[in-house]
């Protein structure tokens, strides 16, 4: 019985291990446009900034937008420059971006297109 329960115990953390497994595409980082806006919430008035970040991976042109918030956003471009290759993965209707020190970008995907 001990056997089977290790067994089963080695098996699961190697699901998990695979799982969490995050396999990137290099990209390459063609722009970066933030946007001010005013955000109502319970009828305050806050002024956020949205960033749309676009990477090229191939042959296609993605889009993913984010807002940064005062203290915990991930969204901000970091120390990223305007044609640097970078590290990108998607995840369903998300795009994430790999920063220098292993941290990441979570952008929701809005736009993809074929590049020229």
């Amino acid at each position: 019985m001990k056997k089977n329960a290790l067994i089963l115990f080695v098996f699961l953390i190697a699901v998990f291990a695979k799982a969490a497994e995050k396999n990137y595409q290099t990209g390459k980082l063609l722009d970066v446009n933030s946007q001010l806006y005013n955000k109502v919430i319970d009828g305050d008035s806050y002024v956020r900034h949205e960033n749309s970040l676009f990477v090229r991976v191939g042959d296609v042109i993605y889009e993913g937008q984010c807002e940064e918030r005062r203290h915990f956003s991930s969204c901000k471009p970091a120390n990223w420059i305007i044609g640097d290759d970078i590290n990108v993965r998607f995840e369903k209707d998300y795009m994430y971006l790999q920063k220098a020190n292993g941290d990441e970008v979570k952008t929701k995907l809005v736009k993809r297109t074929k590049a020229n």
